[in-house]
């Protein structure tokens, strides 16, 4: 059997982003979230922490082909439960804070699209979070649904766990 290895390796190679190539993605993230920060303090809102998730966060980012953009997911954690401000309060915070910094600012289903014509885009996906005995909470706002149940930090860690190397014996 052929040695294929070296072949997926070179193909990795050639379709991931690098870190300096993502570089503009992380300066536009903290931008928006400074932009964010601001706003929310100046209109009596409640502050919120980032969660980075996505491709970047588990290092699986590629090089868009055709009309596709790179982007950068950013999770903005507001430490509340869902049922103090609804779903779509908070999303209007967001959208808020970032109408007119550029000229393409999307509301879509489980984000908030920030395109740059560079071709790359920031979504912002809003979480109500709180604690539950020893657990953390997490609730998406949605645009359509509202507040769906989630777990991003669960779901990091597990696609995480799914890519260490097999360390037991196969059956």
């Amino acid at each position: 059997m052929a040695n294929v290895q070296k072949y997926f390796e070179q193909f990795h190679d050639k379709i991931r982003i690098d870190y300096d190539a993502s570089q503009p993605l992380r300066e536009k993230r903290e931008i928006l979230e400074t932009r964010i920060a601001d706003w929310l303090k100046t209109n009596g809102k409640p502050a919120f922490s980032s969660l980075l998730q996505g491709s970047y966060a588990m290092k699986t980012g590629v090089i868009p082909i055709g009309s596709l953009e790179y982007d950068i997911d950013d999770g903005l954690r507001f430490y509340f439960r869902p049922e103090d401000p609804g779903a779509s309060e908070v999303r209007k915070w967001v959208l808020d804070a970032v109408e007119g910094h550029t000229d393409s600012v999307e509301d879509k289903g489980p984000c908030i699209r920030v395109g740059y014509a560079a071709g790359y885009h920031v979504d912002l996906v809003c979480y109500a979070v709180w604690q539950e005995g020893q657990a953390e909470r997490f609730k998406l706002a949605h645009r359509d649904s509202g507040w769906r149940p989630t777990d991003p930090p669960t779901l990091l860690a597990a696609i995480k766990k799914a890519r260490e190397p097999y360390s037991g014996t196969w059956a």
